[in-house]
């Protein structure tokens, strides 16, 4: 059931996959989406990370729907200009494809705006500086604190 506001777009409720047994392994929450997907969350559950696993489409498939839903909220949410999903769940052959894919049926043609591309290729993507973004924004911020 949508959650509706005056301000906002309605947001969907956490999700709850009936076909999905794992109970999570977030040590406070069990099935939030951390739980859920994050690297240690899938090892957790199959004893491997996707990429050892070999990619399989169920489970690329499971693990993508978690972070569409998340990306679905945030777009009905906060409407971002980008969303950039980073890290090394997200290295996985065909999870960003997937997710780009789930997001948009997600989001079901509910929101029309320029930077949801057809596909969501634009708006859904990889860090452009890949395992550097993070330090690499350290570095900017620092710099920006220092007033260079």
């Amino acid at each position: 059931m949508p959650i509706f506001s005056r301000k906002r777009p309605p947001a969907w409720p956490p999700l709850t996959i009936a076909a999905d047994p794992f109970e999570g392994s977030c040590p406070y929450h069990g099935d939030c989406l951390e739980g859920l997907a994050a690297g240690p969350a899938i090892i957790a559950r199959w004893g491997q990370s996707l990429s050892e696993l070999g990619s399989p489409s169920d489970k690329i498939e499971l693990i993508a729907d978690y972070i569409a839903h998340l990306a679905a909220n945030l777009v009905l949410l906060h409407m971002p200009d980008r969303l950039i999903f980073g890290g090394g769940v997200m290295k996985a052959p065909g999870l960003l494809q997937a997710v780009r894919r789930l997001t948009e049926v997600k989001l079901g043609g509910y929101v029309r705006a320029p930077q949801l591309d057809p596909g969501l290729e634009q708006f859904i993507v990889a860090p452009a500086l890949g395992d550097h973004a993070g330090i690499t924004g350290a570095i900017e911020l620092g710099r920006m604190a220092a007033g260079q």
